[in-house]
């Protein structure tokens, strides 16, 4: 069963009965700003209730490298209550956003793109205290 969720910025935020922090992007395109990624970090924050959880993002349905990685990317301005991420990502950019994320770009938690659900979540229940 789903607990409290919130939209914003194009996708639905969720904390589930297994402790894990979801999202789902429902809307291509979002202009990826400041303003928006506070907007996330704060639906993030009330969410968590100041514990820091896994987050499962889902962004299959992206069509561009350059849309998904921008809206999960850089938060060095606001800093998510996140333990650990994985990323549902289409197959034909799984590589791309690994390389992304893993190389140049050093994300402030533990990261994983992943293309199956469920080893996903697998992976991402470590990381919950």
């Amino acid at each position: 069963m789903e607990n409290k969720s919130v939209e914003c910025n194009g996708t639905k935020i969720w904390l589930g009965d297994d402790g894990i922090l979801r999202s789902i992007m429902k809307a291509q395109g979002i202009k990826d700003t400041l303003t928006n990624k506070k907007e996330t970090v704060h639906a993030i924050d009330q969410l968590c209730n100041g514990k820091k959880r896994p987050f499962l993002a889902d962004i299959r349905t992206e069509k561009s490298l350059d849309e998904s990685k921008n809206h999960y990317s850089d938060y060095s301005q606001e800093v998510p209550p996140i333990s650990a991420m994985a990323m549902i990502v289409p197959v034909l950019l799984s590589r791309k956003i690994g390389a992304y994320f893993l190389g140049s770009h050093k994300p402030m938690f533990p990261f994983r793109p992943f293309t199956d659900e469920d080893k996903a979540t697998s992976w991402l229940k470590k990381f919950i205290t």
